[in-house]
């Protein structure tokens, strides 16, 4: 009896410890080596990305956008480019102040719109003036995760996002 306890107590230990590193283990954006100079432009873009939606800088964070594209805002409506710009700052603040109505109503639309996080363990495609990125999504304390999909277009030498959509589950 005395055996088994112990295979149990050190296999759980065991699986606790994998999950545990496997969880913390991710490369941040300003840890990625890029590839090539378009993958540098990139990183720089979406550092760039990052730093204006966890400050809320909303001039910084509409630089990023290519004017014709398509972005996911709170959870599940596709917008364009002016449509955010007159949507973002009441969503931020109400976030802010915890408001109940811009909170995500169920699991579906739950995303990194809500939150404050980081990207992480960036995938990058490149073909011409085109690429597609995938992220990962992390908030700081809960370490809750969830997937980002973006695709860039390349115009006058500079990188832009056309159009992002967060995991819907």
């Amino acid at each position: 009896m005395k055996k088994n306890f112990l295979f149990i107590l050190t296999s759980l230990s065991a699986i606790t410890l994998v999950l545990f590193f496997a969880y913390r283990s991710a490369t941040p954006l300003n840890e990625y080596i890029p590839k090539n100079k378009e993958e540098t432009e990139i990183i720089d873009l979406l550092t760039k990305f990052q730093k204006a939606k966890q400050y809320n800088d909303l001039e910084e964070y509409l630089s990023c956008l290519d004017e014709h594209g398509q972005y996911m805002f709170s959870g599940h409506l596709m917008v364009g480019k002016s449509e955010l710009s007159a949507l973002l700052p009441d969503f931020w603040k109400r976030l802010k102040e915890n408001d109940a109505h811009v909170k995500p109503m169920c699991r579906e639309n739950l995303n990194g719109n809500f939150f404050d996080g980081s990207f992480f363990n960036p995938i990058i495609s490149i073909h011409n003036d085109k690429a597609h990125v995938t992220l990962t999504f992390q908030t700081p304390v809960i370490r809750w995760r969830t997937l980002l999909f973006l695709q860039l277009i390349r115009k006058n030498n500079s990188w832009f996002i056309s159009r992002y959509e967060w995991d819907m589950g």
